[in-house]
Order: C-alpha cells, then structure tokens, then sequence
C-alpha cells in the first residue's frame, strides 16, 4: 500500500464515523401510544395503537409505521391532522394511507412536507386519527409530542 493510499484510507477511516453520527442526529424520531381516551370527546374503545414517526428536517421528509388493533370495526380513514393543541380538533393535513384506500394495520408511508407543516409537526401540534364505521370522528388518537 503506498502512503497516498494509507493516508486516504486513514482519513475515510476517521471521517466515516463523525458522517454516520452527523446524518443519525440529523433524523428525529418520535413514538405516539394511540387511544380513545386521546380523542375529543373521549372515546370509549378497546381500540390501540402505536405510531413511529421519523422526521428528516433537511429534506421535511416524514416516514412512519403505524399499527393499530381492537377496533370497534374496520378503520376507514387515517390522517394526520392539525395544527392543534392538546385538547383540541383541527382538521386532516396529510392522509396516512391513500385516499379511498382500507387502512389495514401495520401502515407504512412517507411525505414530504412543506416547511409549514414540518414546523407543525416539529412543535407538537400534530396527532394521528384513526376513524372507524362507529366512530366517524375517530376511534383512536395519538397526540405527536414537540420533535427534540
């Protein structure tokens, strides 16, 4: 191996790591627990679920997996709305699954947010709905925490 190479492969060596951890920070993850008890008004549901949410801020990119389960029936709508504050309703900002699709648990997707609704996002004032037949207005809600 000449120096040249031993120097280059040196510097990628000790370069690799700093690069792996600078784009692992760049992403923001965040978990949201959904229930009846999070909707407005309180719903009562043997209905759960889980949301993983992670937010890539240089691109606005935001992907997630749902899974939900224990509904009073098929879910039939899921969105993310807001902006909101805990407490409160907002309307539909981005469907979960494609319009007109049946929701089937686990959801897997991804967006590309505009800088508005990253900011939304980022500050808390986003939750996921998932609607049913028995419950139009949502079943379960979990309400997405200020991103850190």
């Amino acid at each position: 191996m000449t120096p040249l190479n031993l120097l280059r492969n040196s510097v990628i060596a000790s370069i690799l790591p700093v690069l792996l951890a600078t784009y692992a920070l760049s992403e923001s993850r965040i978990t949201a627990t959904l229930s009846g008890a999070n909707e407005v008004p309180a719903v009562q549901t043997p209905g759960k679920g889980t949301i993983v949410l992670a937010l890539n801020p240089a691109t606005r990119e935001l992907s997630w997996t749902l899974e939900f389960s224990d509904l009073t029936g098929p879910a039939t709508m899921v969105h993310f709305h807001g902006p909101a504050i805990p407490g409160n309703n907002a309307p539909p900002v981005l469907w979960v699954v494609e319009k007109g699709a049946v929701p089937i648990s686990p959801v897997q997707g991804s967006a590309i947010l505009t800088p508005e609704q990253a900011k939304n996002l980022a500050d808390g004032e986003w939750y996921v709905n998932v609607h049913t037949q028995t419950n139009p207005s949502g079943e379960i809600r979990g309400l997405i925490a200020p991103l850190k």
